[in-house]
């Protein structure tokens, strides 16, 4: 499946995210990748429907009345995005992405010449790249890749901390750093052997 067009992404501001991760834990009460947040218009007035993504991709249930309340949150949080059509909001990196259509890739020959064909946005598996860092403790393992070099960077700093990503808890348990692989923006991760030892005394 590809993508078509090219995405409108918005961020805000680290206190902001913050702000917002806080809060859409305490509704959603369960972890959450990714919220895609879709307007349906009826009669005169706007319905949300809210779908929640697991870092898995699985369908993760959306505790009841809580669309209207996500939809209250991040809409305030991101008034310039356009809000009559859907939005994928990435838990971790705090950026909204105007939703992408997924054509087949056999179908991608039919398309007209001017439209761009862009990869959608991997999801990476945190717990499960921290668990190999883990298992190789003092060796840096490729935890996936991102969009953005400014993303894949923003997660180095919180693998550090446990900032958003649990998976790395405590903090200081793991380093993480941003690098070029193959041309694409690399997350790597490491257990610190300071951290091993501590645990073994």
């Amino acid at each position: 499946m590809t993508s078509i067009g090219t995405p409108v992404e918005h961020t805000v501001d680290l206190d902001t995210h913050a702000d917002l991760y806080r809060q859409l834990g305490q509704l959603i009460r369960r972890r959450v990748a990714e919220i895609r947040l879709t307007p349906q218009h009826w009669q005169d007035r706007t319905v949300w429907c809210a779908l929640l993504l697991a870092p898995d991709r699985s369908e993760v249930p959306l505790p009841q009345g809580a669309a209207a309340d996500i939809a209250a949150l991040l809409t305030g949080a991101f008034p310039h995005a356009r809000w009559d059509r859907a939005q994928d909001y990435d838990v971790e990196t705090g950026v909204l992405t105007e939703h992408q259509v997924h054509v087949p890739a056999a179908l991608m020959d039919q398309l007209p010449d001017r439209v761009m064909a862009v990869r959608s946005r991997a999801f990476i598996d945190h717990e499960n790249a921290a668990a190999r860092a883990r298992r190789a403790a003092g060796t840096w393992v490729l935890a996936g890749f991102y969009k953005h070099v400014g993303h894949a960077e923003r997660a180095a700093i919180r693998v550090e901390t446990g900032e958003f990503l649990p998976a790395y808890l405590p903090p200081g348990s793991y380093e993480g750093k941003a690098a070029l692989f193959d041309g694409r923006n690399a997350l790597y991760v490491r257990h610190t052997s300071a951290h091993t030892a501590r645990s073994a005394a």
